[in-house]
């Protein structure tokens, strides 16, 4: 037993040693701090990077002409080395960067936008004397404008030191094309505020140049004024205040000058505006002063422009007025007028002047409608009276009185008389039509001023007008025109129905009966007279027109209607006939049959003198018709026209069929002959149409299309079928048929092998095409000049898909070779390296199975280097030929 003052002894010296071992085991090795500078200029920054930029634009915005400037960033360096048992932890920070030296652009502080988005930098891990580099790291971190931590990283000790150093060399700071844009934009900004500065001056110079009292030029001023503020406005719109901070640093004095720029445009803006206001009073004080020194378009120019001004400004429309009266345009004058008097807020003196005008205007309407009526211009003063009369009414100011009536009456007689004395000459010229219409016009005056008129003439008129046209219709049936009976009878007729002021007691309705009746005889009379100088069809066209003259005026029939109706139809019967006989002899017999047709129908529908043998000429005349049909189709068959001689037979048999010609006529022998005929040439060419086929069926064979030529012989086979009358023999097609029957099974299993290949249903293809192989060596192809290609061969023709999953058919039936060729092939066309990374991958992993199997002494990046030649595109392919071997060691 172990005494317990040796126990405690023993556990105080382990506890010692512990805290001694966990003291070595944690422990800073190396630690130190520094102040670090890294500069920018012209020396370690080459024209074309960013940091080059960054110093030119610094040296344009100080005027320094180049870009032979510097800048200095200043950070503290911290750096550290612990040791965690076996390992080290190495650790190295930097605080923020602080930028140094002269970084203000035209005057404005750009440090903000002057900051490094990365620092690069090497990092040693050296011994303890410092000397002997143990590794050598080199980084580039991105910087977050905070402490920085550079690098913390472990690395286990095997070398048991108890101390090392760590050196950071070649701090670089980059700057990525971001911070230079945010720059640009910055100094963009700068340049831009001094150019609208610039512009600021420009403005109140422009302003300065504003003349406020000069009336002519209100218009233009004010459009200069707006034009500026828009200009001002436009400069507002970049917000320097707020980008710049112009508040705390404004060396152009930019808000200042902007905010006087708006003071002066307000002051100018409020006093043109106060001129403008008064412009219509001075505009129309103007032309007064014009029109007084005999200048009334000037004056009228500035009464307008008044008006421009303030648009219902009624002294300037006043003052338009009474130019336009002086001038004599009245209606203008009225115009101006017009639009006083509906005015708002007229000024007592411009209503007064106003009315004062419209009552000269009344008066001189006045003396020009008692001109009219001394000169016997009575339309003229009708008019002026009712215009004088809308001035009575359109002004409350005019006492028009009774004078206007009283003239209106005196203008109304007169133009009444007028009128009946021209009615009254018509009447004596006997121009009744034309007394008619001046009679109508009399009417329609009375109803317009029948308060002023009497009717009595008017009437009187009217019963002289209609009793004239009753004498001469009656005059008109004793020398029997009766056309123009009818046309004075029907004037009379209107003039009864339509005038107010006679009484009609004469039996116009027994006039204009003589009258249609009278017409209806005249008609028949004429037919006949055509008959007897044997015009037929005219005395046809005259009698149809009396019949529809009867059937109309409802007319009793005459008995010369029906008999002339039987007589031309019997002439027509026998010029038809005498036709046909002509034409016969012609030898026109299908124009004949026509002719005679017509004569027979006559003969079944009239009660006519009938010729005998007319049925007799109509058969000859068919018979002789089919038999120029016939004749015509044996010429055609002559020249082997089949078709057209078969389109004249049915012709000839047809009109046979249609006059019922009897069987026994000799024709019918005619017509079987020239069938027979027809019939011996067409299955000739039915034969040769068949051979044809077989023909073109074979160049299909020999062109390997076997498909198109299996559908050939099927056409040759169903045309002998459909011309079985001319026994056409087609053992010689089904021969061929079967023949061709495995060359056409093999094209059609290549199509949808090829069709497979389209939609990438990649393994059927290959399957099926390998199967194949056996089918195209039992059947003897080759003897058929179709070619069949190795599986391999085979893809090379096909899209690159379809290579790919070749390749791996080719992997698992191990076939290195064959799939190293049809990679080959997809670098020859091209295909983009990424598609084919499997592919490179597992062939690769293959091919470095095989060749370590065979030296695993050789070196890989070596041996790879006969696969891949050093071509960048079989980068996968030298990846994984190289990671496999390792794998293999």
């Amino acid at each position: 037993m172990i005494p317990n003052k040796i126990l405690k002894l023993i556990i105080l010296l382990f506890l010692i040693n512990t805290i001694e071992l966990y003291a070595q085991r944690n422990k800073i090795v190396y630690q130190s701090e520094n102040r670090v500078s890294v500069s920018i200029n012209k020396q370690n920054s080459p024209y074309g990077t960013s940091e080059a930029r960054i110093l030119q634009l610094l040296s344009k915005g100080n005027h320094s002409g180049n870009y032979s400037y510097s800048l200095n960033f200043n950070f503290r360096e911290t750096k550290k080395i612990e040791r965690i048992g076996r390992s080290l932890r190495f650790y190295a920070n930097i605080s923020p960067i602080a930028l140094q030296g002269n970084h203000s652009y035209q005057g404005f502080d750009i440090s903000q936008f002057i900051v490094p988005s990365q620092i690069a930098f090497n990092a040693e891990w050296r011994d303890q004397r410092g000397s002997r580099i143990i590794k050598s790291y080199d980084y580039k971190i991105p910087l977050n404008g905070r402490s920085t931590t550079l690098l913390d990283f472990s690395q286990t000790d095997t070398m048991f030191h108890t101390a090392y150093k760590l050196h950071i060399n070649n701090y670089q700071l980059i700057f990525n094309s971001r911070s230079i844009n945010k720059l640009e934009n910055r100094i963009n900004t700068i340049d831009k505020y001094y150019t609208d500065a610039t512009r600021l001056e420009q403005i109140t110079y422009d302003i300065q140049n504003i003349r406020v009292n000069d009336y002519n030029d209100i218009n233009s001023n004010l459009q200069k004024i707006n034009n500026l503020k828009r200009d001002l406005a436009s400069l507002k719109k970049m917000n320097y205040e707020q980008e710049l901070r112009l508040s705390s640093y404004d060396p152009a004095n930019y808000l200042i000058n902007r905010k006087q720029i708006e003071n002066k445009l307000q002051a100018k803006t409020s006093k043109i505006e106060e001129l403008k206001q008064q412009l219509p009073e001075i505009y129309v004080n103007k032309g007064k002063e014009e029109a007084r020194r005999g200048n009334p378009r000037n004056a009228e120019n500035y009464f307008n422009k008044a008006l421009q001004e303030r648009n219902n400004y009624t002294p300037a429309k006043l003052e338009l007025a009474k130019i336009k009266f002086n001038s004599g345009n009245i209606s203008q004058a009225l115009s101006w007028c017009k639009e006083i008097e509906s005015s708002y807020n007229v000024d007592y003196q411009t209503k007064n002047e106003n009315n004062k005008l419209i009552q000269d205007i009344f008066t001189y309407f006045l003396n020009s409608i008692r001109k009219d009526i001394a000169r016997g211009q009575y339309y003229n003063a009708l008019k002026g009276i009712d215009e004088a009369n809308g001035l009575c009414r359109d002004f409350s100011a005019l006492n028009c009185g009774y004078e206007l009536d009283n003239l209106k009456k005196e203008t109304v007689h007169n133009l009444f008389k007028e009128m009946e004395r021209e009615a009254r000459n018509t009447f004596s010229l006997g121009h009744l039509v034309q007394c008619e219409q001046k009679l109508v016009e009399l009417d329609q005056f009375y109803s317009q001023y029948s308060s002023y008129l009497s009717h009595d003439a008017i009437s009187l008129l009217w019963n002289r007008l209609y009793q004239d046209f009753v004498n001469r219709a009656k005059s008109a049936l004793a020398q029997k025109k009766y056309d123009n009976a009818l046309f004075n009878l029907n004037n009379a007729q209107r003039i009864c129905n339509n005038t107010r002021w006679i009484e009609c007691t004469t039996d116009i309705g027994n006039l204009k009966l003589n009258a249609y009746s009278g017409l209806y005889k005249q008609k028949l009379n004429l037919a006949q007279s055509y008959i007897n100088s044997k015009k037929t069809t005219k005395a046809e066209y005259e009698l149809n027109q009396a019949i529809a003259y009867r059937k109309t005026h409802n007319l009793n029939i005459n008995a010369d209607e029906n008999s002339l109706s039987i007589i031309i139809q019997q002439n027509y019967y026998k010029e038809n006939i005498d036709k046909a006989n002509t034409l016969e002899r012609k030898g026109k017999y299908q124009e004949a049959l026509k002719a005679l047709e017509k004569s027979l129908e006559i003969e079944n529908n009239y009660n006519i003198q009938r010729q005998i043998g007319l049925q007799n000429s109509i058969e000859r005349n068919a018979v002789n018709w089919a038999n120029q049909e016939i004749k015509s189709a044996n010429k055609l068959i002559a020249t082997a026209k089949l078709y057209e001689a078969k389109k004249s037979l049915n012709k000839a048999e047809n009109i046979l069929n249609q006059y019922d010609i009897k069987k026994t006529n000799t024709i019918y022998n005619d017509l079987s002959l020239a069938k027979n005929s027809i019939y011996s040439v067409k299955c000739q060419g039915y034969e040769e149409e068949y051979n044809k086929i077989i023909a073109e069926a074979k160049v299909l064979v020999e062109e390997t299309k076997f498909v198109k030529a299996d559908k050939k012989f099927d056409q040759a086979i169903k045309y002998a079928e459909l011309k079985s009358d001319c026994s056409i023999d087609f053992a010689d097609a089904q021969t061929y048929k079967e023949e061709i029957k495995a060359p056409k099974f093999f094209v059609l299993e290549i199509k949808e092998i090829e069709n497979l290949i389209n939609y990438d249903i990649h393994e059927d293809a290959i399957i099926k095409y390998v199967d194949l192989s056996e089918f195209y060596k039992k059947n003897e192809l080759n003897k058929f000049h179709i070619q069949y290609l190795g599986i391999y061969n085979y893809a090379k023709k096909q899209n690159y898909r379809f290579i790919l999953y070749t390749i791996k058919y080719a992997l698992d039936k191990n076939e290195l070779q064959k799939a190293y060729n049809l990679l080959k092939e997809l670098k020859n066309r091209n295909i983009r390296k990424s598609y084919t990374k499997t592919s490179q991958t597992l062939l690769a992993a293959e091919f470095a199975k095989e060749d370590f199997e065979k030296n695993r002494h050789n070196d890989p990046k070596q041996k790879v280097l006969t696969y891949t030649y050093g071509d960048n595109w079989y980068q996968y392919f030298k990846k994984a030929y190289i990671k496999q071997w390792k794998n293999l060691k």
